[in-house]
């Protein structure tokens, strides 16, 4: 027996990579399901995956630093690059947003 998914999960996932799109060129914070944080430029988008270059992928066990503060400071400072291309599953995200949007405590 097959699960069935249900008709508007299509349709939400392509307004998002529709919405997403018009970010491709943009740095970008995707806040995860997980104790990280990635930031980069937004290169691709797919129903599945993003496709970042020039990103960081903080974890946020590894440092004091809060999530508020880490995107605080990149956001005053630029992205220090970690990995020349991340490409991320979306299943993982909980939010994404452009960085030039990350308001300052």
């Amino acid at each position: 027996m097959t699960a069935s998914v249900p008709n508007h999960i299509p349709a939400a996932n392509s307004a998002l990579v529709e919405r997403l799109s018009g970010w491709i060129g943009e740095v970008i914070v995707i806040d995860c399901a997980h104790p990280y944080v990635a930031i980069g430029t937004l290169q691709k988008v797919t129903h599945d995956f993003l496709e970042l270059v020039d990103a960081d992928m903080h974890d946020l066990r590894d440092s004091s630093t809060s999530r508020e503060n880490y995107l605080v400071k990149t956001a005053r400072h630029g992205v220090i690059p970690t990995r020349a291309v991340l490409v991320f599953r979306m299943e993982h995200v909980v939010g994404i947003s452009p960085l030039a949007e990350v308001v300052s405590p």
